[in-house]
């Protein structure tokens, strides 16, 4: 950036009250900001006159510094501690800091190993439109409040260590975005099972993972051709060899105007039956990353009387047998 145009920044910060930083560019603690980036060098002491923050993030590898103290910002509508440091604070304690911000709209924990369990309280933030706890891979069980924060848009819980998601994420009416669901087993009567999402209407991008312990019943087949705004599919096939996960992929129906699909970890030769250009005719882009897939039929379709031609406009293959 050139200096006159980072000083008329600096200076549109201020008087805007975004921010005040010092000579060199390091941002100052005052009364009157909106934004606030911390560093583990600043002192939880000199945040107190922050009331008005509107915005806290941590800067990338730092330690958090806060402490009780983080109550006062009541007006508080972003928190991002992504790949924060919390070895010198009390991870639960943390947590149910944040869970008094009533306020908050966006919350960022993704890459915090330290989180193994959200609490009860979660259900307080019911203005929570926006949760990121991607590459916790420590977080081993999401509390059923989760289902209560009904203004939720964007769940993403891509890379943690959970076995299954809580039945009920069918009442998150508002999601457009879900990461990391699991289609689990029918012996465990706690997980959200693959009907649940029907009822989700403003879905427009899944990211879900089948293993060697998933099931899908009769009532999941046809539930992502139900997801008329799906825009966006990912699977990841886990590494699994066993046959089952083919014969349960080709169980499914596909969304009718999927856009982009991503299949990772498939071990398998061949694609499910439904990837074809009768069935996909609004896909643009196709990714296959880390499997054994050795076939794609790339030639046009002939069914009945018509002739079914690919759209795609982006393909990429990602450590593929030769």
């Amino acid at each position: 950036m050139h200096d006159m145009v980072r000083e008329l920044t600096i200076k549109i910060a201020e008087e805007e009250s975004f921010g005040k930083f010092d000579e060199q560019s390091r941002q100052i603690p005052i009364a009157n900001s909106r934004w606030l980036g911390i560093t583990s060098k600043m002192h939880s002491k000199s945040l107190r006159n922050s009331t008005k923050l509107r915005a806290l993030l941590l800067m990338p590898s730092s330690e958090v510094v806060l402490d009780r103290r983080i109550g006062w910002f009541s007006s508080l509508r972003v928190l991002d501690f992504s790949l924060g440091k919390l070895d010198n604070i009390s991870v639960e304690d943390f947590l149910v800091w944040i869970c008094s911000l009533k306020r908050l709209a966006y919350l960022n924990l993704s890459g915090v190993s330290g989180i193994k369990e959200l609490p009860s309280s979660i259900r307080k933030l019911r203005n929570l439109q926006l949760l990121i706890l991607c590459g916790c891979s420590n977080l081993v069980r999401l509390n059923p409040y989760i289902t209560t924060l009904k203004k939720l848009v964007v769940l993403d819980l891509g890379s943690c260590g959970l076995e299954y998601l809580p039945k009920g994420l069918g009442r998150l009416f508002y999601l457009q975005e879900l990461s990391g669901f699991k289609i689990s087993n029918q012996a465990n009567k706690q997980s959200c099972r693959l009907h649940e999402l029907r009822v989700l209407s403003h879905l427009r991008v899944l990211r879900m993972n089948i293993g060697i312990d998933s099931v899908i019943l009769e009532d999941d087949k046809s539930v992502l051709s139900q997801l008329s705004k799906l825009k966006v599919l990912a699977i990841d096939a886990e590494d699994c060899e066993d046959g089952s996960i083919l014969e349960m992929l080709n169980a499914l129906t596909p969304p009718p105007s999927l856009q982009e699909f991503y299949l990772r970890r498939y071990r398998h030769k061949t694609l499910p039956t439904w990837i074809n250009p009768e069935q996909l005719s609004s896909l643009q882009y196709l990714c296959i990353e880390n499997g054994d897939l050795t076939h794609i039929k790339t030639s046009p379709q002939h069914v009945a009387d018509s002739l079914y031609t690919w759209n795609i406009e982006g393909l990429c293959f990602k450590v593929l047998p030769s």
